[in-house]
């Protein structure tokens, strides 16, 4: 369980899918390593309150309720620097 919730063998095999792997304990780690980590950050979306609009793409799909979550604590938590000519330098 994450905090009290409680992830499903259904949804990790489920999920397994997405990561291919060695051997199928490797794919059953994986996959419930991103079902935590989402659970998580639903999570703390919620906690926080972030207030989302679910988007739809160019072939008319909507996203769901919890990526539109996901997605919006992201936006309103990651903050990635703005490169400047030194550091586009040093870089390069």
């Amino acid at each position: 369980t994450v905090n009290g919730v409680a992830i499903s063998r259904k949804a990790i095999a489920a999920e397994v899918q997405n990561f291919p792997a060695r051997n199928p304990g490797e794919g059953w780690r994986a996959a419930t390593r991103a079902l935590v980590i989402r659970e998580l950050l639903l999570q703390e979306a919620r906690r926080l309150d972030i207030a989302v609009e679910q988007r739809t793409d160019q072939d008319g799909r909507r996203e769901t309720i919890e990526d539109a979550l996901v997605r919006g604590l992201i936006e309103r938590e990651v903050r990635v620097p703005e490169a400047d000519e030194e550091m586009l330098r040093r870089f390069y």
